[in-house]
């Protein structure tokens, strides 16, 4: 559950959590569907990151995750444009892509 549907599952009511730290005026402006994908990417870095047994910024940077959330990126050569280079992209660029392509 993210925690948009958390926070509406308690409040009864769709408020967001207020984002906080060195990102939070650029969270503040995403959209809720924004906000969604950005939980939903940290998720999947977060997960891939103890796969790997490695620190989750060296699978995505926070910046490249809040691009991703925006939308846009429908390709590998497209990841690549947005700053994941050639050896992230051959590891885990078509799992990224699907589950870009899911939400």
């Amino acid at each position: 559950m993210t925690q948009v549907q958390q926070q509406r599952r308690n409040d009864g009511e769709a408020r967001r959590r207020e984002p906080s730290g060195p990102q939070a005026p650029i969270l503040a402006a995403l959209s809720e569907r924004e906000v969604e994908r950005h939980e939903r990417i940290l998720s999947w870095r977060r997960d891939e990151a103890e796969r790997r047994q490695v620190p989750h910024h060296r699978v995505l940077s926070n910046q490249l995750a809040l691009d991703l959330a925006r939308g846009g990126v429908e390709s590998l050569e497209g990841l690549m444009r947005h700053g994941l280079n050639e050896h992230r992209v051959a590891h885990f660029g078509k799992e990224l892509l699907q589950l870009l392509r899911s939400l």
